[in-house]
């Protein structure tokens, strides 16, 4: 089993930071209850999924180890509260040439709905959380064959957030909270995105953290 040393200084290599600070906002996040306490010795356990994508939300924002755990609380929180699917034609090279098609999707399509034709729950089954939703991406990367395209955007200042992700020729926006809403013009806003380079390296580290 990885150690907690090894995972926190493979986290600091995907998000480019010091290893020092990845383990100061784990710390942080452990003392606030949003990531679970890891035992010493023999009865160390694996960290949940659910710990992972509490971490990666702190590491993605440059907040202060105060305004960390608060932040991760509040954008973890976050409620699914619909989304969309678009369906491409796809060219011979697995590029997306024009729309075929689209819908719109509420939540309860996402989370409950047995027709894969409007979402497919069996493959990448959500949550009500961005927290949830994030740890359930994470868990299946590697059984996702098809899966081309995967980003997690954040909206601190306004509350939102977007879930997106390719699996063949459908792609899928899942939004949470806010959405992509931004503040009116003129009043400051960040955005915050994780590629899909970064989290399959982080689903990777959750992955193997077995051995």
């Amino acid at each position: 089993m990885s150690t907690r040393a090894e995972i926190m200084a493979e986290l600091a290599t995907i998000f480019d930071r010091p290893k020092s600070s990845v383990d100061a906002i784990d710390r942080v996040l452990t003392d606030a209850g949003l990531r679970t306490r890891a035992a010493r010795g023999r009865a160390a356990q694996a960290m949940s999924a659910e710990d992972f994508a509490n971490v990666t939300i702190g590491l993605m924002g440059g907040w202060s180890l105060r305004e960390t755990p608060l932040m991760v609380a509040r954008l973890g929180g976050l409620e699914l509260v619909g989304g969309e699917m678009v369906e491409f034609d796809l060219g011979e090279d697995g590029e997306m040439m024009g729309i075929q098609g689209s819908a719109d999707l509420t939540a309860y399509q996402i989370l409950e709905s047995n027709l894969p034709i409007l979402y497919p729950r069996k493959q990448l089954p959500m949550a009500r959380t961005l927290t949830g939703a994030l740890a359930s991406l994470l868990e299946r990367v590697p059984a996702l064959a098809d899966l081309e395209i995967c980003l997690l955007t954040l909206y601190p200042e306004t509350g939102g957030a977007l879930l997106e992700f390719r699996l063949g020729p459908r792609r899928y926006t899942l939004r949470f909270g806010a959405g992509d809403r931004l503040p009116p013009a003129g009043v400051f806003h960040s955005t915050l995105v994780l590629r899909t380079a970064g989290l399959k390296r982080i689903a990777g580290v959750f992955l193997g953290q077995n051995g």
